[in-house]
């Protein structure tokens, strides 16, 4: 009942050993260009808030594939827009002195 092979498990079930590569490969691709991104752009808004959000999947990576079953899905769209409405009302919209912007 439990799961002691990791992400690879699910990915060799369903992709076999060579889709298991190009998956773990385009993951590592995918999450260094982000994180290279934020770093060198030194941003301190929503790009930083994205990334974070969506780094999970490798933390768990450990435990359960979560990238295409969990980050693939309808309520990331959701989450993105919640977070860019959120963000526009806590941060854009006061000022640096809490007041709200006109």
């Amino acid at each position: 009942l439990t799961n002691i092979y990791t992400a690879l498990r699910r990915y060799i079930n369903d992709f076999g050993y060579f889709g298991m590569i190009v998956i773990q490969f385009l993951l590592g691709f995918f999450y260094t260009k982000w994180f290279m991104r934020v770093r060198r752009t030194n941003s301190t808004d929503k790009s930083i808030i994205f990334y974070a959000t969506f780094f999970y999947p490798i933390v768990e990576s450990v435990v359960e594939e979560r990238f295409l079953s969990n980050i693939l899905t309808t309520t990331t769209i959701y989450l993105v827009i919640l977070i860019n409405v959120m963000y526009y009302f806590l941060v854009k919209r006061t000022g640096s002195n809490g007041q709200i912007r006109s």
